[in-house]
């Protein structure tokens, strides 16, 4: 997929981005899903993660922000963005970052 930065999620999911934008849907899913699996390591994820496990919410949602902010495709951080919104009582933003996910 990317023989000059394999593992790196950025590269994938702007890689996963454009090839969708050509129309090539399976290079794109590849990609994306290359993107999430290299994000397994990002040490914001892992923080936020962490934070999410401790029910420190605040901490996460202080994580999660900026970090959509600056990789608005990054579909760990959206997903854990929809179990924090679930958490404080938001099912319908939950749903909808579920589906922006997706």
């Amino acid at each position: 997929m990317l023989s000059a930065s394999p593992g790196n999620a950025d590269a994938c999911r702007l890689l996963g981005e454009a090839l969708r934008r050509t129309g090539d849907d399976e290079g794109a899913s590849e990609a994306e899903l290359a993107a999430i699996a290299a994000s397994v390591g990002d040490p914001d994820l892992l923080s936020a993660g962490r934070a999410l496990v401790t029910n420190d919410l605040p901490a996460a949602e202080s994580i999660l922000r900026p970090l959509l902010h600056r990789r608005p495709t990054d579909v760990a951080a959206i997903r854990m963005m929809a179990e924090l919104a679930a958490r404080v009582g938001r099912p319908a933003d939950a749903e909808r970052l579920l589906r922006r996910a997706i």
